[in-house]
């Protein structure tokens, strides 16, 4: 196995970005944005194309995306999506995705994400990370960052 590095996106990332997130399965899909359809993709990238507030972190093993943590920048917070490959699970890079994104914007917002309770890996992911769960409506968990 190679090592697995975590970059900053850039926008000449985008073509590959787009086939990263278009390979996403249903089951992928559903995990990070709720919905199964093509158009939460295509939100993502277009949001990911602009790059005035929407931001993101690539791991990256070899030349291979393995994984994508999506931002928003607002005056007040920084809230974040997350997307490891199913097969690349269990190797920590989804907390090396979150531990970057947390050690370059804490100090400037407060940092929060949302999962639904059924997603077992974000829950544990979040806890490891020291996010809290500040609110639970319906099958959606707020988080915070402490």
């Amino acid at each position: 196995m190679e090592t697995v590095t975590i970059a900053s996106y850039a926008r000449g990332d985008l073509a590959e970005t787009s086939a990263f997130i278009h390979s996403w399965t249903t089951e992928e899909r559903y995990a990070r944005f709720w919905s199964t359809g093509e158009s939460a993709a295509t939100w993502l990238l277009e949001r990911l194309a602009d790059e005035s507030a929407h931001r993101a972190f690539i791991a990256r093993e070899g030349p291979a995306y393995v994984g994508l943590l999506d931002f928003v920048v607002t005056p007040d917070e920084i809230d974040f999506g997350i997307f490891v490959r199913a097969e690349r699970r269990r190797r920590a890079i989804g907390t090396r995705l979150v531990r970057t994104l947390v050690a370059l914007t804490a100090a400037e917002r407060r940092i929060v994400a949302q999962c639904r309770s059924e997603n077992a890996a974000a829950v544990a992911l979040l806890r490891a990370c020291n996010f809290a769960c500040v609110r639970t409506r319906g099958g959606e968990l707020a988080w915070e960052y402490r």
